[in-house]
């Protein structure tokens, strides 16, 4: 107690107005009073005056003091013990009015705010309302002690409510910069294109991930994700905006690509080339799109576009000109299968034809469709022209060796056993006439001549027989004369050293009666017999050329030698004619010839006599060429190209043979008078221009060389050749050094 209450005691009990027993009671109530008296001035000072629940307190003190004045210390005990429960529960009630007065600026900032349908936000909120609702509801029970407890959980709830919200705000306004790219890439159609797809993707996953995490409350992680999602987006975006020109300029081309992609090449090397040319420039173009290079796509597209449409073109022009090559095929399949028969003008004209079918080739190859097409009526015509050529061929030699086949086996056998003299010249010269029509492509001629022949066939045989009257008794003492200059032996009975001695003795003979002796051999129209065959082979070995008829034929071989010589172009050809430049003959085929022609030309000049066709062709080794006395033409083998000297030797050889049938011809027509230089020899010439009269090389060499038409073919060649040749250089060294 303190001193005034005390002296309080001390008076009452001074004055001796309680017992002891009461005074010891009394005292016990007092001091009950007392503390609960103290308590509530505790109270009191805790609880602030102004709390109208605190002043009713107050004012209900006088009322206790009056017990406590009164010595009523029992009931001013239980009043005040009254007003601190009171008080005590006043406290606790100011004490969560403060403690909700200290966070009301929380929940008032809190209550401000709306969650925007973030669920982080309604959770946080549904998580402040919550607390704040058992908080109310304690208070409400007059819990206020559980109540006040609750305002800390309350108030960190609406802090964190409203920290969150801050933090979605900031995140908001960040979003609020992007949504516009967020939105346009949400429009995109990646269009299948692979970039545009994986863009997409990439801007998608960013925008869920930063979503997610907004989702989850972690606005400061989706604030952070804002970037990458708007920078994605916008990628997107720019992405797209470069897709649409080259999409637009792709379109464009389009048509033609899908037609380029049809294109089948059908085996042309050109259409393949531009095929693939295609497809690579399509495929670089798609690549660069693929890549998301939709700048470089869009400039690939142009080339792309060319390259399609040229595919596409050359595809069109291809199908027209293999649409006009259908219609003549067969025609050309005939024409490539047409046998030539070793005919000059078959071959010919299947080589023209081949030629101008071959021509189409080297166009193809570079995909010159329209030049190819272009050709084709040449090469339609030129296949007419051989199968029309051939079929007028075989038309002749149906009319001639099938259904007149007897009568021209008679006319053959005749031309091959008797020289055209006497009765039989004209039927003879008419059948070498005919077989030369045939031989150079006048079928109708040849046809024609042959019904004339066959007309003539019965007179001639009828001739025959009056002149073999003659001829065979001829025939008959010329073998003789031969025999009695071999003591009167049968050549078929001498032994060679006798022969040789017979071939001394023809020697001595003068040419006319050599030639006498081998006209009068062969007078008959059969071939000679066994004796016969060896008298002439005897005589071959023994003749020899007549010298008036050399002088003049040298005349001759000098004028087209020097005129040769003379010819700059065949000197410059005959220099290089094996020289190799850069990889490549110097002169080629054709050049080389055309040398041959033009000696051939300027041979036949001199001679005066028709220039024949060559025939090239392509022969076995050892086979030079020929000149077919019944066709007229000069047969030239490529083979020995390679050989100037050899190829002037034949073609001089050759057309000596030409020289000589036409010798013959005029003799046999009475145009060389027997004052002519040329008249015994021209008569040599005739008697054994025929194929009974002629000893190949096979048969006896010395007698092939010896016999008159072969020993003046291969002077003229043997001799000439070289020194055509080497006149040729000469010139060309002059010429060269002046």
């Amino acid at each position: 107690m303190n001193e005034q209450q005390k002296a309080f005691v001390a008076r009452f009990l001074g004055r001796g107005l309680l017992s002891k027993k009461k005074n010891k009671k009394i005292t016990a109530a007092y001091e009950d009073y007392l503390g609960h008296e103290a308590r509530f001035k505790t109270l009191a000072t805790e609880i602030p005056k102004e709390v109208p629940a605190m002043q009713s307190l107050i004012r209900r003190l006088p009322a206790v003091l009056e017990h406590k004045n009164k010595g009523d210390f029992a009931a001013a005990s239980l009043a005040m013990a009254e007003l601190v429960k009171e008080a005590e529960t006043l406290k606790v009630q100011v004490k969560y009015e403060q403690d909700l007065a200290g966070i009301q600026g929380e929940l008032d900032a809190a209550g401000l705010l709306a969650t925007d349908g973030q669920p982080a936000l309604e959770t946080a909120r549904q998580l402040l309302e919550q607390r704040r609702q058992a908080m109310q509801q304690r208070a409400l029970a007059g819990d206020h002690a559980g109540a006040s407890a609750l305002v800390p959980g309350v108030g960190e709830a609406a802090r964190a409510f409203v920290a969150l919200e801050a933090k979605y705000q900031r995140y908001k306004l960040a979003l609020t910069g992007i949504q516009g790219d967020l939105d346009a890439a949400e429009q995109i159609a990646p269009d299948g294109q692979v970039a545009l797809v994986a863009a997409q993707k990439q801007a998608r996953t960013k925008r869920e991930a930063m979503q997610k995490l907004a989702t989850e409350g972690d606005f400061d992680g989706a604030l952070g994700a804002v970037q990458g999602a708007g920078e994605a987006a916008l990628a997107l975006v720019a992405l797209e905006a470069k897709y649409r020109p080259y999409k637009l300029a792709l379109a464009g081309i389009q048509g033609d690509i899908d037609a380029a992609r049809l294109i089948v090449p059908d085996g042309q090397a050109a259409l393949t080339q531009a095929k693939q040319s295609f497809d690579q420039k399509r495929l670089a173009m798609l690549q660069l799109a693929q890549t998301g290079d939709y700048d470089g796509a869009l400039g690939a597209v142009t080339g792309v576009g060319t390259a399609a449409k040229s595919a596409v073109t050359l595809e069109t022009q291809y199908k027209s000109y293999k649409s006009e090559l259908a219609k003549i095929q067969a025609g050309i399949d005939e024409a490539m299968n047409l046998s030539t028969e070793d005919m000059l003008p078959l071959e010919t004209a299947k080589a023209t034809f081949q030629q101008k079918h071959d021509a189409l080739a080297p166009l193809l190859l570079k995909g010159d469709y329209l030049g190819a097409q272009a050709l084709l009526q040449g090469v339609k015509d030129s296949a007419k022209a051989a199968s029309d050529l051939r079929a007028k061929y075989d038309h002749c030699i149906t009319a001639v060796l099938v259904t007149g086949g007897p009568d021209f086996a008679y006319l053959q056998k005749l031309a091959n056993d008797a020289p055209p003299s006497g009765a039989i010249k004209d039927a003879l010269f008419g059948y070498k006439d005919m077989m030369r029509k045939l031989y150079q492509g006048d079928y109708a001629g040849c046809e024609k001549d042959f019904k004339t022949l066959q007309g003539q066939i019965a007179a001639v045989k009828l001739a025959l027989t009056e002149s073999d009257k003659t001829a065979k008794p001829k025939a008959l003492l010329a073998a003789k004369k031969v025999e009695d200059l071999a003591g009167g032996k049968k050549l078929s009975t001498l032994s060679d050293q006798e022969k040789a001695a017979l071939v001394l003795e023809l020697k001595k003979l003068p040419l006319k009666d050599q030639t006498d002796i081998l006209a009068d051999l062969h007078g008959s129209s059969e071939p000679v017999d066994a004796e016969g065959r060896l008298i002439q082979i005897a005589l071959y070995q023994a003749m020899k050329l007549d010298e008036n008829f050399e002088k003049e034929d040298a005349k001759k071989r000098k004028a087209y030698s020097e005129e040769l010589a003379a010819d700059t172009e065949i000197q410059d050809t005959v220099e290089d004619w094996n020289a190799v430049k850069d990889g490549k003959p110097v002169v080629s085929v054709a050049q080389q010839q055309a040398v041959l022609e033009k000696i051939l030309k300027a041979q036949s000049k001199v001679y005066n006599i028709p220039v024949p066709v060559i025939r090239w062709y392509d022969g076995d080794a050892g086979d030079f060429g020929g000149f077919n006395t019944t066709s007229g033409i000069i047969s030239l083998n490529n083979r020995y190209l390679s050989d100037p000297q050899e190829m002037i030797n034949t073609v001089l050889h050759e057309n000596t043979h030409n020289y000589q049938d036409q010798l013959v011809k005029r003799f046999f027509n009475g145009e060389i008078p027997e004052s002519d230089p040329l008249y015994l020899q021209a008569k040599t010439f005739a008697v054994s221009h025929h194929m009974d009269a002629y000893v190949k090389g096979s048969e006896d060499g010395p007698a092939y060389k010896g016999q008159p038409e072969e020993m003046h073919a291969w002077g003229a060649g043997d001799t000439e050749a070289p020194k055509l040749l080497a006149a040729l250089r000469q010139a060309k060294q002059d010429r060269e050094t002046t």
